[in-house]
């Protein structure tokens, strides 16, 4: 038998919703079952998967403003000071109410930056990024687990890029990624995850995904929502 209050319980669903790993959730549901309790590892296990996954979802909506996974094109890494969390969660609520509006549904957070509508049809992921100055363009991760994982298993799954300093967004479908993937820079970690680098230009009010090799990219402007 496990004895759980209701804060603690909805602390749990806090840490739970905060997360975008699922081996966070998992965890979670071990320690809610019988078990030796004796034995904390479980718990200290929780603790750092947790710590570790959260400050990785910080790097991502920053627009992963580090040293080391910041890579232009040209794989030169830059820093600039951190945008304020404060902004990056209004100008994230700004990108689900637009696609709300645009729907005609309402999404629930699932996850860290990940959204769903009640039926789980549709399924979005939002990222935001400040505007660099050295070219006027912005950095988003894109990972392909979970984000691309999480779009993959709905019917129709949307990665919508914010942008700190501008009032719309832009709402790209997975299938449209999906045909630019393995034309879209990459960092392979240690453990072999990948995420995706995409880097967004901002040419006069235009704006693309830039691709590998010189003067390659997208347009993404067909797929911009404004209030």
């Amino acid at each position: 038998m496990r004895i759980v209050s209701v804060d603690a319980l909805i602390k749990l669903m806090d840490v739970n919703l905060s997360t975008s790993s699922g081996a966070v959730t998992e965890k979670i549901h071990t320690i809610l079952r019988p078990m030796e309790y004796t034995r904390i590892d479980e718990i200290v296990d929780i603790v750092f998967t947790t710590v570790e996954d959260k400050e990785t979802s910080v790097r991502d909506d920053l627009g992963a403003e580090s040293d080391e996974e910041h890579v232009q094109s040209d794989q030169t890494p830059f820093t600039q000071e951190r945008t304020p969390k404060e902004v990056v969660a209004q100008r994230k609520q700004l990108a689900v109410d637009l696609v709300s509006g645009r729907e005609g549904v309402s999404l629930v957070r699932m996850r860290h930056s990940m959204y769903a509508s009640t039926n789980d049809e549709l399924r979005v992921v939002v990222s935001v990024s400040k505007r660099y100055e050295r070219d006027g363009g912005y950095w988003y991760a894109f990972h392909d687990n979970p984000q691309r994982t999480y779009l993959t298993n709905a019917s129709r799954g949307y990665l919508v890029l914010g942008m700190v300093d501008q009032d719309f967004v832009h709402a790209i479908p997975l299938q449209v990624l999906n045909s630019h993937w393995d034309e879209i820079g990459e960092t392979v970690k240690g453990n072999g995850s990948v995420f995706k680098h995409l880097v967004v230009a901002n040419d006069n009010g235009c704006f693309s995904i830039r691709l590998r090799g010189a003067n390659r990219s997208f347009s993404i402007d067909e797929y911009r929502l404004t209030p």
